[in-house]
């Protein structure tokens, strides 16, 4: 009922009691004892004899819907094309493995910013002249597709000392990482990763 009422906002700025309830399809009781809730976290307020969310809660205006959509994130690439610095997972998917250090891209960055933000805040690093090199869809599958993520393959240079893996052992190497680093083709491209989610 919480998500329900919160996603009516992504149509309209402003709502009435009457209209959430007539929208929603519930007992007056049941949606107010929720509008009473979403008042309290502060995702709503109440003005006059209207209600909206609040100014922290319309960054979520754009994932208010029922369809899902892919997510941006950036994977760094330091080294060259025999080795590169690689992190192992601490999450899923791919926890254990290795891979390229990344992470999303933020409200109001560009890719080169994250890039140089990730970098910094994960692993303490410093990089220069992050540039876009490749670009690619990947869709992580079990039956059907459950997440899909917008992969932003950013090369850049660092003046410091890091340890470099080989990219010789490639079981524990996540795919796509090195799937999108041992491609030979033309660098802005975006080919389609299906990965199986463990």
């Amino acid at each position: 009922m919480k998500d329900e009422i919160v996603s009516l906002f992504a149509y309209d700025k402003s709502l009435s009691f009457t209209e959430i309830k007539n929208k929603i399809g519930e007992r007056s009781s049941h949606v107010a004892y929720w509008l009473k809730k979403l008042l309290q976290e502060k995702i709503i307020r109440k003005s006059e004899l209207v209600y909206q969310l609040t100014e922290e809660s319309e960054h979520n205006i754009p994932y208010l819907s029922r369809s899902r959509s892919a997510l941006p994130v950036v994977l760094v690439h330091l080294g060259d094309a025999q080795k590169a610095f690689l992190s192992k997972r601490k999450k899923r998917p791919y926890k254990g493995l290795l891979g390229l250090p990344g992470g999303r891209v933020l409200v109001g960055e560009s890719i080169e910013q994250a890039a140089v933000r990730i970098m910094k805040s994960k692993h303490g690093i410093s990089i220069a002249n992050p540039r876009i090199e490749g670009i690619a869809l990947e869709h992580m599958l079990r039956d059907t597709p459950l997440h899909t993520f917008v992969l932003f393959l950013v090369k850049a240079q660092t003046k410091d000392i890091i340890p470099y893996t080989a990219l010789k052992n490639t079981r524990r190497i996540i795919k796509s990482d090195y799937a999108l680093l041992k491609d030979k083709r033309q660098r802005i491209r975006m080919p389609m990763l299906n990965s199986v989610y463990a």
